[in-house]
């Protein structure tokens, strides 16, 4: 999920009807998230059809206190540990990464890949697909 501002978000749906083609003016304030979300784009496109790998990536207008989730299966789940690598007076703050947490369901995802299953339905229901990053 790609989180931007409600005024932004609402911008972006308004010229949606197929999906969102994010544009580089869209990211403003977080442009590492576009590279990084055009990379992945491009792993996706890469892989096409194939069973081994399925991205769906969204646009969601902000939530608060949301980290960055990545469900792997039905038995992990990897949270990221971000951190600021900006400097003083910088514009924009630049987020590096400390780690990753991974957490391993071990009781075939009740405890916890169901429900965070169940949160990311029900934000998809809530969201528009990225289907292309615009250079």
């Amino acid at each position: 999920m790609i989180q931007r501002p409600p005024e932004v978000y609402a911008e972006i749906f308004r010229r949606s009807f197929n999906g969102v083609e994010l544009r580089r003016d869209d990211m403003e304030g977080d442009l590492q998230a576009y590279e990084h979300l055009a990379r992945v784009m491009e792993i996706s496109r890469r892989a096409g059809a194939s069973s081994r790998i399925d991205i769906q990536v969204r646009l969601i207008p902000f939530l608060p206190n949301c980290p960055s989730i990545l469900l792997v299966d039905s038995e992990e789940i990897q949270f990221t540990i971000p951190t600021r690598i900006d400097q003083p007076g910088d514009q924009f703050a630049l987020l590096g990464l400390h780690g990753v947490m991974v957490m391993e369901d071990r009781a075939s995802g009740s405890q916890l890949c169901d429900h965070f299953e169940t949160l990311f339905t029900r934000l998809k229901s809530k969201s528009l697909p990225i289907v292309k990053v615009l250079p």
